[in-house]
């Protein structure tokens, strides 16, 4: 449990670790270096958590950088970006003949339909609908009622739910997001195919374009793919998907398919729920469209694959800016400013530049709480104590925080399980979380004295669910009082709110 890396169960992949692109200098496709070293710097300013940022021009990879523990052959969840992939197997579905856009969804799920009649607003909806996320609903349905984002709280049949939960407005009026929609496309696949989404789209097109073997979907808890945003994958393969959509698919996936997706296909002004810039654009078939005359497949926390046909430009991001309002804007910042750089095929080679690029990708790794006070007397006055709390929301009964030198382990007890959580003193340690926070396993903890009484400590769940603890531990006497904020959409809740307590 120290600082080491080695020995994290990090979801890698077993296919040989290699890029299908030309490595070049960004110069040699128009990018000056220095205005990539100036995104990095932005995005360590603005403390935004990346994990990876990746630059394609004219089919050449200029940029590949990892924040450790990040690397090349880490499978990555890519979130909303799997809805953009489910769009991709409809469209292969639709060459075959195998059905059609504006086929009613009732058509194919007759045993999930209500009992007592089937509303009329779910009778008219289509497979279009679905796709430009104009359905009769007004949220995930399978998050009716549920307690926020805690997946243990969601409805137990993710498909049923669509058909069941009622319809409050005709489909197709207007854009409002809903992941259920495209869980029901994913699930509509697999039943005509007969075959899981990820087989179906790897015999498809991933194959062929050298896809890792280990990419995979996450399932549902009645054995259905996660379409709306299950997909494990490399950053390099989401690369190489973005470029193979640019070139124009295939005999299975044509063009056609491919600019009525990533074209706009609806209004995104009024009420879609990120309230932003970039995300008023217009939305095509999974599709986001952006500034700049681009489109996307975006992901929850800072999963990007952005598209910039004039500039022959692709990037792909992957984070986690849960719990942070402004880093997605920190990170299109960043982009654009790469972009807005660009206008000859070729500019003159900046050698400091380079260099000075290189030795910063080299060196990037996740963002850790920052150390303000190198040393604190209360630290040692607080080791090693049991904190009896009084009862509280979250069901914790003790508390105790331990430390060596430069690290502190913190130790909660909730009724008759013990959670252990590691913490570097202004640096990430990184370890195996044990159940039941297995799919939020490994993780990175990094914490600090933020005043001579108040603690920061910051564990960032680096899993299959991407999310992060934060809490701050204030100490006056021999009393203690804890805050707790959990971000991600995660199997492990419950700690979410605020304790007291005393050694006594």
């Amino acid at each position: 449990m120290g600082a080491g890396f080695s020995c994290l169960r990090m979801y890698t992949v077993n296919t040989p670790d290699f890029s299908p692109f030309e490595q070049v200098s960004p110069e040699s496709v128009g990018i000056p270096s220095k205005t990539i070293v100036a995104a990095l710097d932005h995005l360590t300013d603005q403390r935004v958590q990346m994990h990876s940022l990746l630059i394609l021009r004219q089919g050449k990879l200029a940029l590949e950088a990892y924040w450790s523990p990040w690397e090349r052959k880490t499978l990555h969840r890519m979130y909303s970006v799997t809805k953009s992939f489910v769009s991709l197997a409809i469209g292969i579905l639709v060459e075959a003949g195998k059905l059609k856009l504006d086929d009613p969804i009732i058509k194919y799920f007759p045993e999930k339909l209500p009992g007592g009649g089937i509303p009329p607003q779910l009778s008219a909806m289509t497979i279009r609908h679905m796709l430009t996320m104009a359905t009769c609903h007004t949220k995930t349905t399978y998050k009716e009622g549920a307690h926020g984002d805690f997946i243990g709280s969601f409805k137990k049949d993710w498909l049923g739910s669509f058909f069941t939960v009622k319809p409050n407005h005709d489909p197709g009026s207007f854009f409002i997001y809903d992941t259920s929609a495209t869980h029901t496309l994913g699930a509509l696949v697999e039943k005509i195919t007969s075959m899981a989404l990820i087989d179906f789209l790897k015999e498809s097109f991933l194959n062929e374009i050298g896809v890792s073997e280990d990419t995979h979907i996450l399932l549902d808890n009645q054995g259905t793919s996660i379409g709306g945003s299950g997909l494990m994958m490399r950053p390099i393969d989401l690369l190489a998907v973005l470029h193979f959509l640019n070139e124009g698919g295939n005999e299975r996936l044509p063009s056609s398919y491919i600019r009525e997706a990533t074209g706009k296909q609806i209004e995104t002004c009024f009420t879609n729920s990120r309230n932003s810039v970039e995300s008023s654009q217009g939305y095509g078939y999974q599709f986001w469209r952006t500034t700049h005359n681009g489109w996307a497949m975006l992901g929850m926390g800072g999963q990007m694959a952005i598209s910039i046909p004039e500039k022959q430009l692709c990037i792909v991001t992957t984070a986690d800016t849960q719990g942070s309002a402004q880093a997605d804007d920190a990170i299109y910042h960043a982009i654009w400013n790469i972009v807005d750089t660009i206008e000859n095929p070729v500019i003159a080679e900046d050698s400091d530049a380079r260099q000075n690029l290189e030795y910063k990708a080299k060196g990037l790794s996740l963002q850790a709480v920052q150390r303000q006070l190198s040393e604190n007397t209360i630290q040692e006055h607080i080791n090693n104590k049991t904190y009896h709390l009084e009862p509280n929301s979250m069901g914790i009964t003790t508390a105790m925080f331990s430390f060596t030198s430069d690290t502190g382990h913190l130790t909660l007890q909730k009724s008759d399980k013990s959670y252990h959580f590691t913490f570097g003193l202004g640096f990430n340690t990184f370890t195996e979380l044990q159940d039941p926070m297995a799919l939020s396993s490994p993780a990175a903890g990094s914490g600090g004295w933020i005043t001579t009484n108040n603690l920061g400590i910051i564990i960032q769940f680096l899993g299959k669910e991407l999310g992060s603890l934060q809490l701050e531990a204030s100490f006056s006497a021999y009393r203690i009082s804890l805050c707790f904020r959990l971000f991600g959409e995660l199997s492990f809740t419950g700690f979410t709110g605020v304790a007291s307590g005393s050694t006594t």
